[in-house]
């Protein structure tokens, strides 16, 4: 059984290619790659998958990142290589574009989820505090006491004293207090309870986002090292080109003279 034709990129394909990714911008939105592979595949009438479009596109900006320009000049005319390479800078723009809105879109995704919880725990804890604590039927009982009639004995000395309104509690002499005071000492241990946790989360939250924003600008200087180094190397080697043009003018100089030289010395020779 035949194996199947391997497809390959010419440069033609490679700037059909690129001008699609440079137009269609598939980094904002992944569908879009799949119109660029269509597009490509009925410009080349070559079919080309999907996966081998967008690893192609990779593969020619790590091909670009490392060897420059230098890579392009195998095959092709100067146009082509100018046109590839400035196809080649927006579509890396496109991808840094992408990676730097994907990270700050995580950040702030991050930022709202811990917001949310943050208020969901400040609303349970509110419900908490605000449910009405029910007094236990032996407070009730343990604070409020029949009223104790008179005996016969003390009606001569109960009459002096100020009589007591039926229905009117009285308090048992053994009750403290400060057992009426409960509620209160709950609300306040609630309310305590609420501030410290409030303020642990605050804290946690603020430090998370702190170290979170770190760890961003980090990844920005990262990437602004990386394009300072990648545009270093792209002037080396755009010197080493220069150079080498150079050099081989002046060997083609070097070449016609000499042939210039041969040519006089040909015609003094044959000369009568």
């Amino acid at each position: 059984m035949a194996k199947p034709e391997r497809l390959r990129f010419t440069i033609l394909d490679d700037l059909v290619l690129l001008r699609e990714v440079a137009k269609l911008n598939p980094y904002e939105e992944s569908d879009r790659w799949k119109t660029v592979a269509e597009r490509v595949v009925n410009a080349t009438q070559k079919n080309f998958s999907l996966r081998c479009v967008k690893e192609h596109v990779d593969h020619l900006l790590k091909i670009w990142a490392r060897e420059g320009r230098a890579h392009f000049r195998k095959s092709g005319t100067e146009e082509q290589y100018n046109e590839k390479e400035g196809l080649l800078q927006q579509v890396q723009d496109l991808q840094k574009e992408f990676r730097r809105s994907g990270k700050s879109c995580n950040v702030q995704k991050s930022r709202i989820q811990r917001d949310i919880a943050l208020e969901n725990i400040s609303d349970t804890l509110e419900v908490i505090i605000e449910e009405p604590t029910s007094v236990p039927s032996s407070f009730m009982s343990s604070t409020l006491l029949p009223i104790a009639l008179p005996s016969p004995s003390s009606s001569s000395s109960s009459s002096s004293s100020t009589p007591l309104t039926s229905g009117s509690p009285v308090r048992s002499p053994n009750t403290s207090p400060s057992r009426t005071s409960g509620p209160i000492r709950n609300k306040v241990r609630h309310n305590t309870l609420k501030k410290s946790t409030l303020h642990f989360l605050q804290e946690r939250h603020k430090q998370e986002i702190q170290f979170q924003e770190r760890q961003f600008h980090l990844e920005e200087r990262r990437i602004q090292l990386e394009e300072e180094k990648f545009k270093m190397e792209k002037r080396e080697r755009e010197a080493r080109l220069e150079l080498e043009i150079e050099e081989r003018r002046q060997k083609i100089a070097m070449s016609k003279q000499k042939q210039e030289i041969l040519k006089i010395l040909l015609q003094l020779i044959h000369k009568p």
